[in-house]
């Protein structure tokens, strides 16, 4: 959350700006675009992991194929 937070949002706000204005051509432009296009498959692993364990609860005893 704090990537996306911090990072990711920042930038695509940046990155709708610039395109508004016409600076989608400059140098900072590219390096957002790179910057957004390397946290996506980042943030996905993350947010799959945290939806696997959330599912499987390792150590709580109680799992998606046991009926506590």
């Amino acid at each position: 959350m704090a990537i996306s937070m911090g990072v990711n949002v920042p930038a695509m706000g940046k990155l709708i700006h610039m395109a508004e204005n016409g600076q989608a051509g400059t140098p900072e432009f590219g390096k957002l675009v790179k910057v957004t296009q390397s946290l996506g498959p980042v943030l996905t692993v993350l947010a799959l992991a945290i939806m696997v364990l959330m599912i499987w609860k390792p150590g709580g005893g109680c799992g998606p194929l046991i009926r506590c």
